[in-house]
C-alpha cells in the first residue's frame, strides 16, 4: 500500500476505535438503567399489588410495566451487534496496519487480542483462558435475559388472567424471544466472526 493509503487506514481505525471504546460505556450505561427500573417497578407493584389484584391501580400499568425493561434490553441487545460487527472491522484493520515491533510481536493489535475477553468463539483454540472469558460472557447476558424474563412475570402473576394480560404475556415472550435470538446470532453468523487468523 502507498502511503496515503496507510494514513487513510490509520484514520479510519482511529474513529473505529474510539466508537469501539464508546460502546462499552454504552452497554453500562443501558445495563445501569435498566437494572434501576426494575428494582424501582418491582418495588411500586409489590406496594399497590397483591395476589388478588392491584386495586385501584389501572391494569394498563401493570401490562405496559415491562414495556420499557424490554426496551433497554433490545438496545443493549442492538449495541453489542454493533459492537461486535465493528470489531471484525477493526480486526481486519489491524491486520493490514500490522508493523512488526520484534520478537514476533506488532502493533496495532490491542483489539484482536482483546478478542481472548470479549468474543467468545474458537473456544477450543489456546490459550484455553478463553473459555474462562466465555463462561463469564454467557453468565453476565444470560443473567440480563433472566432478570427480563423474571421482572415480566413478576410484573403480570398478580391479578386475574384477562384477555389483555393473555395477549400482552404473550407478547413479551415472542420478544423476549427474539431479544434472546438477537444475543445468540452475532456468535455465529458469519458478518460477525473475524475469518483470519486465530488471535493469540
Amino acid at each position: 500500500m502507498i502511503s496515503n493509503e496507510i494514513d487513510r487506514l490509520f484514520s479510519v481505525y482511529a474513529a473505529e476505535r474510539q466508537d469501539d471504546q464508546n460502546a462499552l460505556t454504552v452497554a453500562f450505561a443501558i445495563a445501569t438503567a435498566g437494572l434501576t427500573y426494575v428494582i424501582a417497578v418491582t418495588a411500586y407493584l409489590s406496594d399497590h399489588c397483591g395476589p388478588r389484584g392491584c386495586g385501584k391501580l389501572p391494569q394498563v400499568v401493570q401490562l405496559l410495566s415491562p414495556l420499557v425493561a424490554v426496551i433497554f434490553v433490545g438496545f443493549m441487545v442492538l449495541n453489542v451487534a454493533a459492537t461486535r460487527m465493528r470489531s471484525v472491522h477493526l480486526q481486519r484493520l489491524e491486520a493490514k496496519l500490522k508493523i512488526p515491533l520484534g520478537d514476533g510481536k506488532a502493533a496495532p493489535q490491542f483489539h484482536t487480542d482483546s478478542g481472548l475477553v470479549f468474543r467468545p468463539e474458537r473456544l477450543t483454540q489456546k490459550p484455553h483462558v478463553r473459555l474462562l472469558f466465555a463462561v463469564i460472557t454467557f453468565i453476565a447476558y444470560g443473567s440480563v435475559m433472566v432478570i427480563l424474563m423474571s421482572f415480566t412475570y413478576t410484573a403480570l402473576v398478580r391479578g386475574p388472567w384477562t384477555a389483555p394480560k393473555k395477549a400482552c404475556a404473550i407478547a413479551y415472550g415472542v420478544i423476549e424471544s427474539v431479544e434472546l435470538a438477537g444475543f445468540v446470532a452475532p456468535l455465529k453468523h458469519e458478518r460477525f466472526v473475524y475469518e483470519g487468523p486465530a488471535e493469540l
